[in-house]
């Protein structure tokens, strides 16, 4: 005989321990609703709250079978129970209600009389966070009964339990992540691990795993939303004062989930595997939409701590998002779709480089986005990652990803029929790759670059980009000209042959470069022209500003003689600005 039938053996033998379970309980359930407000007080076992209350506790105080009592119960001796074992319905229908209850007693705003069973029931929850643990799926000690393989009853109830714990009990959820945090441990662990905890089983077997997954994704929402709004007032706290900060509650939040990270991959690897193991299963249109739209959110609000973010995301994570976008918007699920976008873009900024977001568009990100935008219509996350993509494209690696991919998409800029200011999002980003790539193919085919640049000594970038090449980039957009540099004092001269490139339709000295240089010359100041990477058409914008104390300066004995030159770039989440290793002379503008 098994142990887990000898302890069943021996509950009948010395009489049910729960006989009046039954009864208690669904006396609980209709007190516990009257409460909620879901049943009238004509319809049910109380006539008003303080009535419900008194029951309540005469039914917590029942000499021989409390209600609840389960909780109480040792954990079985063989080490697990079988699926269809009566103590296994039994205590998970004690749990339910017992989270029920608590509810209803946390949301009475005058207890009364009554006051203390708010701490008596408070009391209760290392008891029931005691069978959460024994009952998670992790620990193997549930078991499947040969008769009935995929019942499952267990794995749906503690998704249900979760989701009402977090969700309703907000009162004692706060208390308990102050002295148990480690009940989030559990909590985490059946998010993260879904795709192993879930099995793909559907209909008609009575088990929904989109309807468990739902449940836990909407519990750890609840946990996060818990944490993020720990100084908000609200009925269940009453008066009590919180005995930790936002800031330490946040903490412990961290703390419990960066438990569950592995390796250098981060919590990035188990999003890549929810997102897949969600493309696989059949979802019905009724949960779909919100299903999908709370997985990416949650991943965008975790990933978006500090703690969890990453420099570089994993390609595996950005090929998930993806694909789990575009199937979206083949299920006509176009927010859900435009919130993938969104969470690639809180990833491309995460990092202080656009190693990222080369490799979000290797994913296939640009094409995403371009669908996001035509079904959504033009909301802010596709907006934003389009001025993502556009900064992007200052940077040669970027560009050169982007044409690799898109190259079939590239028109030169004099062929483009429409105005760049009036089309889609999507279609600047396309706009100024086309911009980009003539510039960047006009400065490569004619070999060398900019090597005779000095671009390599302390003030360049080297490491993060590589000033040459983006000078070829930006700043022979605005100022094309040959120059002779002096390495020593860095002081360059500018030949007067500069051609102009009127095929691209850049002015070799824009009139307004010229004038702000003149106007900073007269009030006696340095000129320095900043060449900025910006999101819109044509993707750069120049301007003129004096000297800061950012630039060396000359002596400033001797007459200003040269113009500094400034390059910004943004990669990752961070704004970089350098002043060259050379400079225009003053007379290059003075003569325009």
């Amino acid at each position: 005989m098994s142990s887990t039938a000898s302890n069943r053996t021996a509950r009948q033998s010395s009489g049910n321990p729960h006989r009046n379970h039954d009864v208690y309980i669904r006396r609980v359930n209709d007190l516990a609703l009257q409460l909620n407000g879901d049943r009238d007080w004509s319809a049910g076992p109380a006539s008003n709250a303080r009535d419900a209350l008194s029951k309540i506790r005469a039914l917590m105080n029942d000499k021989v079978d409390p209600v609840f009592s389960s909780l109480f119960d040792n954990l079985p001796e063989s080490g697990y129970l079988f699926e269809d074992d009566d103590l296994v319905g039994v205590v998970l229908e004690d749990l339910d209600r017992f989270s029920m209850t608590c509810e209803a007693v946390c949301n009475t705003a005058d207890l009364g009389p009554y006051s203390d069973l708010d701490d008596r029931l408070y009391a209760m929850w290392p008891h029931a966070l005691k069978w959460l643990s024994f009952f998670h799926p992790g620990a193997g000690r549930i078991r499947a009964p040969t008769t009935a393989p995929n019942l499952h009853l267990v794995l749906t109830n503690l998704a249900l339990i979760y989701l009402s714990i977090f969700q309703a009990n907000r009162g004692h959820a706060e208390r308990l992540l102050v002295e148990r945090p480690d009940m989030l441990h559990p909590a985490f662990d059946l998010w993260l691990y879904f795709p192993r905890y879930v099995p793909p089983i559907a209909r008609p077997s009575g088990f929904d795993p989109v309807d468990t997954i739902h449940n836990i994704l909407n519990a750890v929402s609840y946990i996060r939303n818990l944490v993020s709004a720990w100084d908000d007032p609200h009925m269940q706290r009453r008066a009590r004062t919180m005995p930790i900060s936002t800031s330490d509650a946040r903490m412990i939040f961290v703390r419990e989930l960066r438990r569950h990270v592995r390796g250098k991959g981060g919590l990035h690897v188990h999003f890549a595997k929810q997102n897949q193991y969600l493309t696989e299963l059949p979802i019905s249109p009724e949960l779909a939409q919100d299903v999908w739209f709370v997985q990416f959110q949650l991943q965008e609000q975790i990933l978006h701590l500090p703690t969890f973010r990453l420099d570089v995301s994993p390609r595996s994570f950005l090929r998930s998002v993806v694909s789990a976008g575009d199937y979206c918007i083949q299920r006509g699920l176009y927010m859900c779709a435009s919130q993938a976008v969104s969470l690639i873009l809180s990833v491309c900024e995460a990092g202080g480089s656009n190693r990222t977001l080369i490799r979000s568009i290797e994913a296939g990100a640009y094409t995403l986005l371009v669908d996001a935008g035509s079904k959504s219509g033009e909301n802010r996350p596709v907006f934003d990652f389009s001025r993502r993509l556009s900064l992007g494209l200052a940077q040669q690696s970027v560009l050169r990803t982007f044409h690799r991919l898109h190259g079939d998409r590239y028109v030169s800029p004099e062929k483009i029929a429409r105005d760049p200011k009036e089309v889609s999002y999507a279609q600047t980003v396309l706009y100024n790759y086309c911009y980009r790539y003539t510039l960047y193919a006009a400065v490569r085919d004619r070999g060398g670059g900019l090597a005779h640049v000095p671009c390599s000594n302390d003030t360049s970038v080297r490491g993060r980009i590589s000033v040459a090449r983006f000078v070829s980039v930006l700043v022979e957009t605005y100022i094309t000209a040959r120059r002779s540099v002096n390495r020593r004092t860095g002081a360059g001269r500018i030949a007067k042959h500069a051609a102009q490139q009127t095929a691209l339709g850049v002015c070799m000295r824009p009139p307004e470069v010229v004038s702000g240089v003149l106007e900073v010359l007269a009030q006696g100041k340095q000129p320095i022209v900043v060449i900025e990477a910006i999101p819109e058409y044509p993707g750069v914008r120049v301007l003129v500003r004096s000297y800061e104390g950012d630039a060396p300066l000359p002596d400033p004995t001797e007459p200003i003689r040269d113009a500094f030159v400034e390059v910004r770039i943004t990669l990752g989440h961070i704004e970089h600005a350098r002043v060259l290793p050379f400079t225009y002379h003053i007379a290059f503008f003075t003569s325009a």
